[in-house]
């Protein structure tokens, strides 16, 4: 294990992910996770000095995946507003960074899903709440439209009468979602460039602590926090910067390298500045080891749904998963408090 905090340098990705990997095995604790056993290393530090974005800098995965990533999870299309009910087939996640940065509303949008998909499978928040069974029952069918964990952790936010209350004059939930979101990226590339020194060119962390912390035990948080534009001059190339409270270096990594690449690229063309280097800083940098519990490596969507607890529509997993006991636990404590007083 490293006893000071570690940076490694490289110019291409690929050289730099490959020894980034090596250290994190070479020097990492095997530690038990809720994703299966790791090899990890407490904040680790990566630099990228010659960001492109060709071939050479493909590692873990081929270009093809990470372009999937990007455009599911990542980039700002209207199909990753969080106030999308999915349609079959779709993939849903109890986050997706598009979510919590091209659309950040702190939460508004999630609200608006849960309300939407609510009123699309019926019933009233009396009948929803008349007992554990039809709580559970209804959680199973609108979980097919929005993420059974947004699901959880917006009832726990409301209440019910609260619940009620929108439901019954929704128009309140569109006004105050329109008036709270934010292009945390437009509006950090507006300040950089306005003022080219500016330390405040960075995004809101990426968790929504109203929601991501309400699960007891805590489900799917961001590892992502956020992302900065550096302070420099406005004829200096432009440089970023991001921290990840926890970071996979056999395969999250590239991905997460990709993401800043995009945002940086979008950025500096923005400011018409030339692209500079890119940091990636994490608390925990770790490798599975095989295993049955550890995430597919074979394929980037089944990979992403293991490593973010997300699942397709229309398949008949919120009905599966509420027979977990992670899930059960907070849908049955969840129940308990949606009272009279709620």
């Amino acid at each position: 294990m490293a006893e000071t905090s570690m940076a490694i340098k490289g110019a291409t990705l690929k050289d730099l992910l490959a020894e980034a990997h090596d250290y994190v095995i070479s020097h990492g604790v095997k530690r038990e996770s809720q994703r299966g056993t790791t090899f990890s290393v407490k904040a680790l530090t990566l630099l990228w000095e010659t960001p492109t974005n060709s071939d050479e800098n493909y590692w873990g995965w081929p270009r093809a995946s990470a372009d999937f990533y990007q455009q599911i999870f990542v980039d700002g299309r209207t199909e990753n507003r969080p106030e999308r009910l999915a349609e079959k087939g779709d993939y849903l996640f109890p986050y997706t960074y598009a979510a919590r940065s091209r659309f950040w509303d702190g939460g508004w949008g999630y609200i608006q899903a849960v309300l939407r998909a609510t009123q699309k499978v019926g019933g009233t928040v009396a009948s929803i709440t008349n007992t554990q069974a039809a709580f559970l029952e209804y959680l199973a069918s609108a979980g097919e439209l929005v993420h059974l964990q947004v699901i959880l952790e917006v009832w726990d936010w409301l209440g019910s009468q609260q619940m009620a209350a929108f439901l019954e004059n929704p128009f309140q939930v569109d006004s105050f979602l329109t008036r709270s979101r934010v292009d945390q990226l437009k509006r950090i590339i507006h300040e950089i460039n306005e003022n080219p020194a500016s330390r405040r060119a960075v995004t809101v962390s990426f968790v929504y602590p109203e929601l991501d912390q309400r699960m007891k035990p805590l489900l799917g948080i961001p590892p992502y926090q956020f992302f900065q534009l550096l302070p420099g001059e406005a004829n200096e190339p432009l440089h970023s910067f991001h921290v990840h409270r926890s970071l996979d270096a056999g395969q999250g990594v590239l991905l997460d390298f990709m993401h800043d690449y995009t945002w940086l690229s979008e950025a500096s063309a923005s400011v018409k500045r030339p692209i500079g280097t890119i940091t990636v800083t994490a608390g925990d940098f770790h490798v599975y080891l095989p295993s049955e519990k550890a995430p597919a490596v074979d394929r980037i969507d089944q990979w992403l749904m293991d490593v973010t607890d997300g699942y397709q529509a229309g398949m008949g997993t919120p009905s599966k998963w509420l027979k977990n006991e992670k899930y059960l636990q907070n849908a049955e404590r969840i129940y308990s408090l949606l009272g009279d007083a709620q």
